[in-house]
């Protein structure tokens, strides 16, 4: 039985309607419509819906505005109730859907006996209509979706909340949960969210980095999370683990000398510990403190443990050490009035017992009642025995009975004189004369050999015999000096070759002119080669002249010159760390180079050359270099000059410089070396005669213009010396290179000559 049940607040009123231009609509007005088969629901419809409702089944009314209809429906009956409560005809035609008034044709099914209900909704204006039926939107809102669309104009839509299906967390992830997509569902965000491994070990028990105790009393050990293993959590040991854990990790008998523990856990385990000293040799069968009898007729000795000798056992003494407890030694020889006694366990072995007296004499040769015969030819005498006086030998007379019996007395002489006439028999003279060595003393001949640097005479009575001269090394040798030796701080005196490395500090005999015999007509100034020595740094040389033997290239940053000449004219001297500094007192010194390269970075100073000639065969070069190089009273002569200083470094030419450059070429077209200095001050005097000036961009070539300074360019003229404060100076610019020469000394537009207060 099927019951079909309408509820109700108001009843239906139905007519005709003639609307405009004589086109019909069926509508009805209600505020609350449910149709419901085989249930009971209620539902609010918006007062604004239209409705076209067919026949209704009679009415009966309970309870004021409420109407009930109860009635058995076939299933045919109940499509067609259902298709009246919903304002569907059967077996109607609508009118065409064209303008002004649009006509939808709407198929309460769309197969079936459903089909054939047929419900016709004509409007007057689309937009109005849509919007009367609650459809107020062309778009959703971020967060909705389109729930429908008007059938009169599907450009205006019903929206919804976006329902983020599959998205069943609201706001946030729960705790240990990461978000894998959020979705925007009104002004809500509801995310998918996935587990963490890290939640995951926690859901199934473990702990972040759990430590667990593995001692005697808890036998516990961690396992790893298998998603994550920083994650952990106790379990329970195996015996054989937890015998592990406790040092029971052997199987099987020790050795002999060790103690056998078995584990509390299970007998199949158990651990070996070393046996102490006193154990180990109680094992062996010795005994704390055992004594031994060691004297006839038992001869025992003592044996030691070889683990304590705390320990002992008694042994049995061989034939030897049985020999050797009575005295007895193996293989024993006596010498002197000593015989030898065989040993009654071991013949071999033996001790020395003293002879009698008359066995003495017989051992020295005397004999009972021996007679000699004495005089000239025997030299013989009777002589008794010490031990026993009645035993006699004939022995020779000594040296001095002999040569006393031929006439022979004298042992000795005057100190210088010398015995003559020697007896045959021995050390007795007849007379004593004058000897060589006390010639060669008289003369001053008293030395066997002289000191290192002394200049030695050979006695002409006797080559032995020297005299010692002392010289200006032996002299300074004395005060405590080193000389002539590649060592530091030694003091050269004569010309010196040295090969692989100089010393660190060397100095000239110039300083030591007040010592004995080191005056400069004895010991000129001494020059100093190097063969074969590329490195020179951080040197010290002092008076020395320097010379090198060798073509090639010599460094010596960090090296000091004074007062000495350098000839490095087969040379190039590199100068690329630490600085380098030749002066002299005067101005004497002369250096020579083939060419010199300064590339070091100290900003102070570079190099330095004072008081000295110089001359360069090949060119001069201060490049890369951020220090500063001085030539100061300086007599300067090179082919070529290339000074390639950064801009905060500078080559000055001061203290009465003369300069002769056949060619100088300042600074580099390349911003790391930009704004290369050359500066002559302080009376010093440039020569354009003898070369060119070639400038790149930001050179500058600057002459103080009021110390007596100048620049010497043809036809007399010059830069410098007007007075003016500052420097007169030359500078490139605009990434040019310009060639100042003798004749020409502004060659383009790109040189300024300026007073500045510096040379920048």
């Amino acid at each position: 039985m099927i019951y079909n049940i309408i509820i109700k607040k108001q009843k239906y009123y139905f007519e005709k309607v003639k609307v405009m231009e004589n086109r019909l609509i069926y509508s009805a007005i209600a505020s609350l419509s449910v149709v419901a088969t085989g249930n009971v629901e209620a539902a609010e419809n918006n007062s604004k819906d239209y409705m076209k409702l067919a026949s209704i089944a009679p009415l009966v009314e309970v309870a004021g505005d409420v109407l009930v209809s109860l009635k058995t429906q076939t299933v045919t009956e109940q499509k067609e109730d259902e298709a009246n409560s919903k304002g569907y005809e059967k077996g109607i035609t609508c009118p065409p859907a064209s303008d002004p008034t649009l006509c939808v044709t709407e198929h309460m099914d769309d197969s079936g006996e459903g089909y054939n209900y047929i419900k016709c909704t004509c409007y007057c204006n689309g937009q109005n209509t849509c919007m009367e039926m609650g459809y107020t939107k062309t778009s959703c809102a971020t967060g909705e979706i389109v729930e429908s669309r008007c059938m009169i104009d599907s450009k205006y839509v019903k929206c919804k909340c976006n329902p983020c299906s599959g998205y069943n967390y609201t706001n946030s992830c729960p705790s240990g949960w990461n978000s894998t997509g959020s979705c925007k569902s009104c002004g809500t965000t509801k995310h998918k969210c996935q587990i963490t491994p890290q939640q995951r070990c926690k859901d199934a028990g473990y702990v972040y980095n759990k430590t667990c105790t593995s001692g005697h009393s808890t036998h516990q050990k961690p396992t790893n999370c298998s998603y994550d293993s920083s994650y952990k959590k106790c379990i329970s040991m195996t015996t054989q683990e937890m015998c592990s854990t406790d040092g029971y990790s052997h199987t099987g008998n020790c050795t002999k000398y060790e103690n056998k523990t078995n584990c509390p856990h299970s007998t199949s385990y158990n651990k070996c510990t070393a046996m102490s000293a006193g154990q180990k040799c109680v094992v062996d069968g010795y005994v704390s403190g055992k004594t031994c009898n060691g004297n006839h007729p038992t001869h025992q000795k003592t044996s030691n443990c070889p683990y304590t000798s705390t320990y002992k056992k008694c042994v049995s003494m061989s034939s030897g050490e049985m020999c050797s407890k009575d005295g007895y030694v193996n293989g024993k020889t006596c010498s002197g009035y000593y015989k030898p006694q065989s040993c009654s366990h071991n013949s071999a072995y033996k001790k020395c017992v003293a002879m009698s007296a008359t066995e003495k004499c017989i051992k020295d040769g005397y004999a009972s009642g021996r007679t000699c015969t004495s005089g000239h030819s025997t030299h013989q005498k009777r002589s008794s025995c010490p031990y026993y006086s009645s035993y006699y030998k004939c022995v020779a007379m000594t040296t001095q009975e002999k040569c006393n019996n031929d006439g022979y007395y004298k042992t000795s002489c005057q100190t210088g004189y010398a015995l003559t006439n020697k007896c045959s028999h021995g050390n007795y003279y007849l007379s004593c004369n004058i000897t060589p060595a006390q010639k060669c003393k008289d003369a001053g001949y008293t030395k066997s050999s002289c000191g290192a640097y002394y200049d030695v005479a050979t006695c002409p009575y006797l080559s032995s015999l020297k005299r010692c001269d002392s010289t200006c090394e032996s002299n300074l040798v004395a005060k405590g000096y080193k000389v002539n030796q590649n060592v530091a701080n030694a003091i050269i005196t004569k010309n010196t070759t040295v090969t692989g490395s100089t010393a660190v500090a060397l100095k000239s005999v110039e300083s030591y002119r007040s010592t004995s015999k080191c005056t400069s007509s004895l010991r000129p100034k001494p020059t100093l080669t190097l063969s074969g020595i590329s490195n020179m740094k951080n040197r010290y040389y002092d008076g020395l002249n320097l010379k090198s033997a060798s073509a090639s290239t010599i460094y010596a940053g960090g090296t000091t010159v004074r007062n000495g000449n350098i000839d490095f004219t087969g040379d190039t001297l590199s100068i690329s760390d630490g600085t380098f500094k030749h002066y002299s007192s005067s101005y004497s010194s002369r250096v020579s180079f083939k060419s010199l390269f300064v590339t070091s970075t100290y900003k102070t100073y570079s190099a330095t050359f004072e008081n000295v000639i110089m001359n360069i065969g090949d060119r001069y070069v201060a490049s890369n270099g951020g220090g500063n190089v001085y030539f100061k009273h300086v007599d300067f002569t090179a082919k070529e000059l290339f000074a390639r200083t950064k801009s905060t470094a500078s080559v000055t030419f001061s203290n009465n410089s003369v300069i002769k450059v056949g060619h100088t070429k300042l600074g580099y077209n390349d911003n790391a070396y930009r704004g290369a200095r050359l500066r002559v001050n302080t009376g010093s005097k440039w020569y354009m005669s003898y070369g060119t000036v070639e400038m790149s961009d930001g050179a500058h070539f600057c002459v103080d213009d009021d110390d007596g300074s100048y620049i010497y360019f043809s036809g007399g003229y010059k830069k410098g010396g007007r007075g003016r404060s500052g420097y007169d100076g030359c500078r490139i610019y605009n990434d040019k290179t310009r060639t100042l020469s003798y004749t020409n000394w502004d060659p383009s537009s790109y040189t300024s000559w300026t007073i500045r207060s510096y040379c920048n």
